[in-house]
């Protein structure tokens, strides 16, 4: 299995029940990620389903990490849904909030359901004092909007898929920006320049597995194994080395998660 892993190397959103949908083996990929050098992974939630069965990876693999939440286009019952997460917040292993925010691209559930749901992931946050995991497609000034009202303390905008207008925005909240594989495709010029000018200790990279496989490996099912090909971009684009910008992104994610890992 073709694979390169950087020492240090981090991937910040990755969703394990779902590769293994797509009949990954996770259990390989993690072992031989882990047994390379990586140093962590965050599993995030799409919904607050199968939560016990994303924990059970975890006395595999200690450097496996876990969020809780609801992604948008999964809202159905908000205060239900809200209850359960609150429960599962409370587990030790769970580390952030989300995936959360704002998808107008898929039309399943009103914006104004949407807009309750990430306003009660946003309370979430702060009430356990945990970072938020914020999905934004085609609602930029939305998603911005919301993080100021309900004054949203820390967090990641997680595949920024937009502009280094609303990057610095962002960025200016407090939050961080994590590239996916995305940022590899050649028609990807406005996500590279929008990385290019970040301070370099706001980005994170991330797979977003199985889902958005970098330019080198589309058509295939994404898995952590291929963060290499992020890393290599985010690199050139900041005239850095590819270990260098590993450890780096290792130590933003680190820092944000309040991961308890050496460096």
């Amino acid at each position: 299995m073709e694979m390169i892993i950087y020492p240090r190397s981090a991937d910040s959103h990755t969703h394990i029940l779902e590769m293994e949908k797509k009949g990954i083996d996770v259990h390989e990929i993690l072992t031989t990620c882990f047994e390379k050098g990586m140093s962590s992974v965050m599993d995030i939630a799409v919904d607050e389903l199968d939560f016990e069965k994303r924990l059970a990876y975890k006395k595999d693999f200690p450097n496996l990490f876990f969020s809780a939440g609801v992604h948008p286009s999964s809202t159905v019952d908000i205060k239900n849904q809200i209850d359960i997460i609150e429960e599962q917040l409370q587990n030790d292993h769970v580390v952030a909030v989300g995936e959360t925010g704002l998808d107008f691209h898929w039309d399943t559930v009103p914006a104004d359901m949407q807009k309750k749901m990430f306003a009660r992931h946003i309370q979430l946050s702060k009430d356990f004092h945990l970072p938020l995991i914020v999905h934004n497609r085609l609602a930029d000034k939305e998603v911005l909007e919301l993080l100021k009202s309900e004054k949203a303390e820390s967090g990641v905008i997680h595949c920024f898929s937009s502009n280094y207008h609303f990057a610095k925005k962002f960025v200016d909240l407090g939050f961080y920006i994590s590239f996916a594989g995305n940022i590899t495709y050649k028609k990807s010029e406005e996500i590279r320049d929008a990385a290019s000018k970040l301070p370099f200790d706001r980005i994170l990279v991330e797979t977003d597995a199985p889902y958005l496989s970098p330019q080198k490996y589309r058509g295939k099912t994404n898995h952590p194994g291929y963060i290499s090909q992020t890393i290599n971009c985010i690199a050139d684009l900041f005239n850095k080395g590819a270990d260098e910008t590993a450890y780096q992104t290792f130590l933003n994610c680190k820092e944000l998660f309040q991961l308890k890992l050496d460096e």
